[in-house]
Parts: structure tokens; sequence; C-alpha cells
């Protein structure tokens, strides 16, 4: 995981949108797994149309990830070589 620093710490920048922690619209059945790894374990799903709490960005790899609330947990807000995302910001969402 990447930790971000510096004014913006908390922000990824990604295709003109930002990430950030705040509230969240789940676009695409997430998986919750226990750490920010991919690979970790899987503690639950998130369903299409649920807001989350999202506590956390950071970048792993190709992904943006985000910590949630509830289930506590990391998911995928973003991929980065595809583009594909599984959560909007609220904000984001709402202007679509």
């Amino acid at each position: 995981v990447l930790p971000l620093v510096g004014a913006e710490a908390g922000v990824v920048a990604t295709g003109g949108a930002a990430d950030r922690p705040g509230l969240y619209f789940i676009s695409s059945v997430a998986g919750v797994r226990s750490a920010a790894d991919t690979g970790s374990e899987l503690v639950g799903t998130i369903a299409a149309g649920t807001e989350v709490h999202v506590l956390e960005v950071s970048i792993l790899g190709k992904r943006v990830r985000g910590r949630v609330e509830r289930p506590d947990g990391w998911i995928s807000l973003l991929n980065l070589e595809t583009g594909h995302r599984w959560a909007e910001s609220v904000g984001t969402h709402l202007v679509r």
C-alpha cells in the first residue's frame, strides 16, 4: 500500500476525479476484505445501491482501495488499469 502524503493526504486523483474519504455509492457489488491487500480474507459483500462511509483511501497496485466503516474492511473503489468503478463518491454520483 502506498501511503498518501502532502497537502492532499487522503485524496487520490484519478482521471479528473478524486477519491477521498467520505460517503460513496456502491455501483457494482463489492467484496469486503479484511485488509487492503486484495488477497486478504473475504469478510463480506456490499450490494449495488448501498451507501458506505469510506474512512481511508490508498493505492494498492492497480487498485484504488477504500477502508469502509461497515462492514469493517476494505473494498476496491477503482481499477486504474481498466477504469472499472465499484463505488463513486456520493457527490459525483448525484451530479451524473
